[in-house]
């Protein structure tokens, strides 16, 4: 289980999930250590969870929750609402599109009945436009800000693509079969590790992010080499900024 902060590129906490448990009651654990005040969660819809929604909403966070199929009582109840909604010239839907999606929401009155979800203010439509087939998903927030949730929405797929494709993919995490805690953990920090010295070298290198990634991949010990160089906080923010004062040009 992988808590990663998107506005910072970092996984900022990582838990093995016991073999008699799932991930629900572990990210459940995490929620409660953490400090969320103005912080947006996003998460897969299996932790679309009352009681989720509710640590998240108790400690003045803020949950975008995407609800399937599967959930059928939520997902019913917000179909039903925008069929209202768009037969009732007086009932307003906000709209919101991007490149690749577009967005619609439903504001809930304040005495609407939250079913169980903590703070629950908006219903969400999203249509995506990134594949071939348009895809539509669901969601529900406890903000009413529309182009928060949208942006929310829209870096879930970072996540994915980018953090999660980076520890599969490059890392091949899915295929460590550990039984033992502390070789878990050990494993864990180790590539957490790697990524972010990779990000690091990637910031203050010369060449684009692409090739610099596989420059780290290739050349590990003079990659870090050059980080050490630069490892007081002030000299990496200067040459960072730089850097990509460069590579916008």
């Amino acid at each position: 289980m992988n808590v990663y902060s998107n506005s910072d590129c970092l996984c900022i906490h990582s838990k093995p999930v016991e073999t008699k448990t799932n991930e629900i009651p572990v990210a459940q654990e995490i929620l409660r250590m953490m400090e969320l005040k103005k912080t947006v969660i996003t998460f897969d819809a299996l932790h679309t969870q009352k009681v989720t929604c509710n640590i998240i909403a108790s400690k003045k966070g803020i949950y975008v929750a995407p609800v399937k199929d599967n959930q059928s009582g939520l997902r019913e109840e917000i179909l039903e609402k925008f069929k209202k909604y768009e037969q009732t010239p007086k009932k307003k839907i906000t709209t919101l599109d991007t490149e690749k999606r577009n967005f619609r929401f439903i504001s809930l009155p304040s005495n609407y009945d939250d079913c169980g979800f903590t703070g629950m203010k908006t219903f969400v439509e999203m249509v995506s436009h990134t594949r071939k087939k348009a895809i539509t998903m669901y969601f529900i927030s406890n903000t009413k800000d529309t182009e928060l949730i949208a942006e929310a929405i829209e870096r879930r797929w970072e996540i994915e693509n980018n953090f999660h494709k980076e520890k599969d993919t490059y890392l091949n995490e899915d295929d460590i079969h550990f039984t033992n805690k502390t070789s878990i953990n050990n494993i864990v920090i180790l590539n957490n590790l790697a990524l972010a010295l990779a990000k690091i070298y990637g910031s203050i290198s010369t060449n684009e992010m692409r090739v610099a990634k596989k420059e780290f991949k290739a050349f590990p010990v003079e990659c870090i080499s050059k980080v050490q160089l630069i490892m007081k906080d002030t000299e990496i923010i200067k040459q960072v900024k730089s850097n990509l004062r460069r590579k916008k040009r």
